[in-house]
């Protein structure tokens, strides 16, 4: 096997270890929100960025979905 296929395959695995670890094995996992959200920064990202500083408002429509508390990015909740 040549060296980029070993690295493609190590570079999967570790990303998904680190979906199943963030979706399911985290304390946070326990809390509810958008799992895409949960995955990575991209989506707080995409508000901020391209729907021009939206994440704050998006946030409301989250708390109006999922309750008090939500896990809107990766890292916290709010």
């Amino acid at each position: 096997m040549s060296a980029w296929a070993v690295f493609v395959v190590l570079c999967a695995i570790y990303f998904l270890s680190l979906a199943v670890r963030r979706l399911y094995l985290s304390p946070l996992a326990a809390f509810p929100g958008p799992k895409l959200a949960a995955l990575s920064n991209w989506y707080e990202f995409y508000y901020d960025v391209i729907q021009e500083g939206q994440f704050t408002f998006h946030i409301r429509e989250l708390h109006k979905i999922y309750g008090k508390a939500i896990y809107p990015v990766s890292h916290f909740i709010c």
